[in-house]
């Protein structure tokens, strides 16, 4: 008679790792390790533990139009992000009109709602939502023209340091100037 004899792994451990993508295709990581591993069909039973270093390639068939709209949605994804975090900055100071508004707003549609006024409830908490997503809108834009900036001041210094190389120094100081007004 024969039986089968299911195997019962057993896999125990922590894995602390910190990784970083260098390119494109490549992400480096380095970690620690500390698993214990035993396997009662086979009797295996080993421990791995100690740090490492990883280095992955990944190859994908993206055509640049699909890096590029990734690139571009990664982007956005943190100009809402950053956005976000001015507003909620500029709302926290206490000097702050806007907040002010909005918290009146606030204050007066509850008071209607309370009163059983709910269409001036309802209209007071619709221009606090206007309100609210305006200033974000805002703060977008304002955060989308900061980067559109900063990216413009990244090209020319590059182009300013290919003039130097080349030692077209007039090019590179008129560069440099241009750098130093856009960015105040």
């Amino acid at each position: 008679v024969l039986s089968v004899v299911q195997a019962e792994d057993i896999k125990q451990g922590a894995l602390l790792e910190v990784s970083r993508r260098i390119g494109e295709f490549v992400k480096v990581g380095a970690g620690y390790n500390f698993t214990d591993f035993s396997d009662n069909l086979t009797d295996l039973d080993y421990t791995v533990y100690g740090p490492f270093v990883r280095m992955t390639g990944t190859l994908y068939d993206r055509t640049p139009e699909e890096v590029e709209r990734a690139k571009k949605k990664a982007e956005d994804e943190k100009i809402r992000w950053w956005a976000w975090e001015l507003v909620r900055d500029e709302l926290a100071r206490p000097d702050n009109e806007i907040a002010k508004e909005l918290y009146n707003y606030r204050y007066l549609a509850r008071a209607a709602y309370s009163e059983g006024r709910l269409e001036e409830a309802r209209e007071l908490c619709v221009k606090l939502i206007d309100r609210g997503e305006a200033m974000h809108l805002e703060t977008v834009q304002y955060v989308r023209d900061r980067v559109e900036l900063e990216k413009r001041l990244k090209s020319y210094k590059e182009l300013a340091k290919i003039y130097y190389k080349e030692r077209r120094l007039i090019e590179a100081k008129e560069l440099c100037q241009k750098i130093i007004m856009e960015s105040k």
